[in-house]
């Protein structure tokens, strides 16, 4: 292959790994960063790329720009924050070794907290750390962020009931904390001719046609959670 071809071969092959449409006005990235300033020029054979006006890339060390996530959750229940950070090259997210995030949790390289916590609940005390090739920084600076995850029940029944009229209805209500649950009325009263049993077994024979409200509470040792539930 003589200089000619081989000088051919390069432009051909540039070609391939940046699109093109017109020979001026293109972008490129210079160290990353997009620039429209670049011009690119066709040769005799060969492709020239003029980054003149393009200046050089800033980089820099991470500095977090968000705050602090919730402080509470509760086990079943979805928990989610996201860490943010400047810098360049853009900064990845981990944990500080010795931290604990909840069961269930996870941190993403992106920086995203997800997840629905699971066991039965606790504290949780943990640090986030950013890094890039110029550096690292933490959130938060000093100590660490607490979570506290509780335990208490969540309605997960409906809230809408239909029966017919002078038909046999039965429904089994459940809450996350299904076997330590019992279960009440504490406002307004089940449809005439149906009951709530403690056990969540809401049943009988409707002998009323129209819309009845009333408000359902399942109570746990830990606590208790309340659903407003309509009757049709």
């Amino acid at each position: 292959m003589n200089f000619q071809s081989f000088k051919i071969a390069i432009a051909a092959a540039l070609v391939a790994i940046i699109p093109m449409t017109s020979a001026y006005g293109q972008t490129v990235k210079v160290n990353t960063l997009p620039c429209s300033a670049a011009k690119v020029t066709f040769g005799n054979g060969t492709i020239d790329i003029d980054t003149t006006g393009c200046g050089a890339a800033s980089l820099s060390a991470p500095v977090f720009t968000s705050g602090t996530p919730p402080a509470t959750g509760n086990v079943g229940a979805p928990y989610s924050y996201t860490f943010t950070a400047s810098g360049n090259p853009a900064p990845a997210f981990s944990l500080v070794a010795g931290g604990a995030l909840p069961p269930g949790v996870t941190l993403s390289p992106a920086g995203t907290l997800s997840g629905s916590p699971t066991g039965t609940g606790g504290s949780y005390n943990f640090a986030v750390l950013a890094s890039n090739s110029q550096g690292t920084a933490q959130s938060p600076a000093s100590a660490t962020h607490s979570v506290v995850i509780s335990n208490l029940p969540v309605i997960t029944s409906p809230a809408t009931f239909s029966a017919a009229f002078n038909s046999v209805f039965s429904t089994q209500l459940t809450a996350s904390q299904a076997i330590a649950t019992t279960w009440s009325i504490t406002t307004g009263s089940a449809p005439p001719g149906t009951a709530l049993y403690s056990s969540g077994v809401l049943s009988g024979t409707p002998n009323m046609i129209g819309n009845t409200k009333f408000t359902l509470t399942a109570t746990y040792a830990k606590g208790s959670a309340t659903q407003h539930v309509r009757f049709n």
